[in-house]
């Protein structure tokens, strides 16, 4: 197994933009709120099982490879080889451009 923290495409909430207009400014607020507050509580109970998964498998001989930062450029080169194939079809394009630009701006400003 290579020890690389990857996933592409985690899940989400989604409500239609009239939906989203008919709740009062403090509804959204606190509609965002609880939705921040569920997605720490989840991204952080995921990792911890991902990690109790992985140590029983070592228990059991799972051999877990580091990654060099080459490898990771090359995962990277694949997965963005398929984005012609995601956008647009699975994903609609706007929404994909609007995703691909805040990673982008997460990484410039996290040096990432």
């Amino acid at each position: 197994m290579l020890d690389l923290k990857w996933v592409p495409v985690v899940g989400a909430a989604v409500t239609t933009k009239k939906t989203w207009e008919q709740l009062s400014p403090a509804g959204r607020e606190q509609l965002k709120s609880a939705a921040d507050a569920a997605g720490v509580k989840i991204r952080t109970r995921a990792r911890q099982e991902d990690e109790e998964a992985i140590e029983a498998m070592k228990k059991r001989g799972l051999i877990v490879h580091e990654v060099t930062p080459e490898i990771e450029g090359e995962w990277r080169q694949t997965a963005e080889e398929a984005y012609p194939k995601i956008r647009g079809t699975m994903v609609p394009a706007d929404t994909f451009d609007l995703v691909r630009s805040a990673v982008a701006e997460y990484r410039k400003q996290n040096g990432k």
